[in-house]
């Protein structure tokens, strides 16, 4: 169960002991033109608003987790008839720096972005730095058409995967030994060594952050006063499932 995190004024001064937290989680975000804005935005939101138990949403860090924004360098991103964002880092310094999951969001953009004929060698540069970052993170995610990005790498071979319906076609032509599912509403598992998704954002953000190590955390000493994990307000973000933590793979 996700605990409320409404904020309370002084009710974190219970938990007097923070270094017994688990390590804040850093989630990476790749952002380029023509991203689909709720892909990203929902994404950040499940992440940004949770807290360890025993703290209030206003308390100060330690945070379960730290968002960055990565793109191919330091410059505004556009989204799809959204606003623009700057990237916290470029592909350098995401290769320099700890990264626990990486998410490849989707949008209009994704088209573009895998067009080895107008931008052969834009492409081969994502490709190298995916399959790099591959190597590095615990979780490599998707949302809606990002999936096309991870069946192009080739991290979805032999795997089940889904991703927008509207877009099947053009996504499922990226990954031709995916197991893809064309479900609407079910999921499938994907337990792999590093897990790979690709499913709504809220949910899938949800997801990682009830099976991530606070969240893990807050299940072990649940029977304890000073129970530790995160704790979640809920918001405007409706969520159409809540799957097991190795089930990560949904349209």
């Amino acid at each position: 169960m996700l605990a409320d995190a409404t904020p309370r004024l002084g009710s974190g001064k219970q938990m007097a002991d923070t270094s017994t937290f688990p390590a804040t989680q850093r989630i990476g975000i790749l952002v380029f033109d023509g991203f689909e804005p709720i892909d990203v935005f929902g994404f950040v939101e499940a992440f940004a608003i949770a807290r360890f138990l025993g703290t209030d949403y206003p308390s100060p860090p330690p945070y379960p987790f730290e968002i960055v924004l990565i793109a191919g360098k330091i410059a505004k991103v556009k989204s799809a008839n959204g606003p623009s964002v700057m990237p916290d880092w470029d592909f350098a310094q995401a290769l320099a720096q700890p990264l626990d999951l990486l998410m490849v969001p989707g949008g209009g953009g994704t088209w573009p972005l895998l067009d080895e004929t107008a931008h052969p060698q834009s492409v081969a540069k994502l490709l190298d730095w995916m399959r790099a970052m591959d190597k590095k993170v615990r979780i490599m995610a998707s949302v809606c058409t990002g999936a096309a990005v991870l069946a192009k790498c080739g991290f979805l071979d032999g795997l089940p995967a889904a991703t927008n319906h509207a877009a099947f076609g053009w996504v499922a032509q990226h990954g031709p030994r995916v197991l893809w599912t064309a479900s609407r509403a079910g999921s499938t598992p994907a337990n792999t060594s590093p897990p790979r998704a690709s499913r709504p954002a809220p949910t899938s953000a949800f997801t990682w952050c009830r099976g991530s190590p606070a969240g893990r955390w807050r299940k072990q000493r649940r029977s304890r006063p000073n129970t530790i994990g995160i704790a979640i307000r809920r918001h405007r973000f409706s969520i159409r499932s809540r799957p097991a933590w190795g089930d990560l793979s949904t349209d």
